[in-house]
């Protein structure tokens, strides 16, 4: 799939603040290191009916057009337990997920009640379908929020990269080792020298392109979890204001306690989500402060490098 003539405009023209911010010029063509999923021209307004994204048909892999709705979160739940992943965020939004779909099970009351449930649920799903579904929508809160699946193709750039260096590093070392130690003399021994140093060279560069892989693979954890919890409030927020705003009108403001209640419930239940959002955030920051140190030293050691052989 690719851009159509008015994707391409949607797109690439400077017409929002979306497309000033994603505007990155194209990658040189035919280089094979680059990732094609790092260009945002391969991310948005690709399907041939440009406007939308990700509709397809769901499977365990992928929740596809259920994507941003409570069943799509069904599929995401039965994907992690194939793959026996029982982390905390999965632990909480499983619980998330039967909450509401509890809420809709049990939804009774008064005829105000269930309207206004029915208006907060469906006001909810839809706000966050167009968010994962629609390309305008999508691209300028991703412009926000950032894209976990071009982070993650900056990743694989930087690991394909590191093992172009390292394969470079092989192939002269093999050199070296058949066509120049059985030079004799000083220029023998000093054009092996400097070969020595520009291999030591390519390997720490390959390390260096390594240590940016696992990084930018961490960052993107980041963006992603950021990226989900912002949207989860804001869709939820939504769908709640909807309902109680129908609940509120259809009794007259006589439900003024029940909102406010349930203002309290919702509040205490964000708090919890931006705790488990902070705890992760914490744990990523740490892992790419691990991830510097060597990174640091392989620069350092690169520059002793340079200055030794200038």
């Amino acid at each position: 799939m690719s851009q159509n003539s008015v994707g391409k405009f949607l797109n690439e023209s400077p017409i929002n603040l979306p497309n000033l911010i994603f505007n990155d010029e194209a990658a040189p063509e035919g280089n094979e290191l680059i990732d094609d999923g790092s260009d945002y021209r391969n991310q948005y307004y690709q399907e041939s009916f440009f406007l939308v994204s990700n509709v397809g048909k769901p499977s365990l892999e992928e929740a596809g057009i259920l994507k941003g709705t409570v069943a799509g979160d069904v599929w995401d739940l039965a994907e992690a337990i194939k793959e026996k992943d029982y982390s905390l965020e999965n632990i909480f939004k499983a619980y998330e997920t039967g909450s509401t779909l509890l809420g809709i099970i049990k939804m009774g009351g008064s005829s105000a009640q269930v309207l206004s449930q029915v208006a907060g649920l469906m006001y909810s799903q839809i706000s966050s379908w167009l968010i994962e579904h629609v390309e305008p929508v999508r691209k300028a809160v991703d412009s926000i929020l950032g894209n976990p699946d071009m982070v993650e193709a900056y990743a694989n750039s930087w690991g394909k990269i590191s093992e172009r260096l390292v394969l470079v590093h092989s192939e002269w070392s093999k050199k070296i080792e058949s066509e120049v130690n059985d030079w004799t003399g000083a220029a023998g021994t000093a054009y092996r020298k400097r070969a020595e140093a520009l291999k030591l060279r390519v390997a720490t560069l390959g390390g260096i392109a390594y240590g940016l892989q696992e990084a930018t693979g961490k960052m993107k954890d980041m963006v992603e979890k950021c990226r989900d919890a912002v949207i989860s409030y804001y869709t939820g927020m939504l769908g709640k204001l909807a309902e109680w705003t129908v609940l509120l009108a259809m009794t007259r403001m006589a439900a003024l306690p029940i909102v406010i209640g349930d203002a309290i419930k919702e509040q205490v239940k964000n708090i919890a989500k931006i705790a488990i959002l902070f705890y992760r955030l914490f744990t990523l920051l740490n892992d790419l402060i691990q991830l510097a140190k060597p990174l640091g030293q392989a620069l350092q050691q690169l520059a002793a490098e340079e200055v030794a052989t200038a």
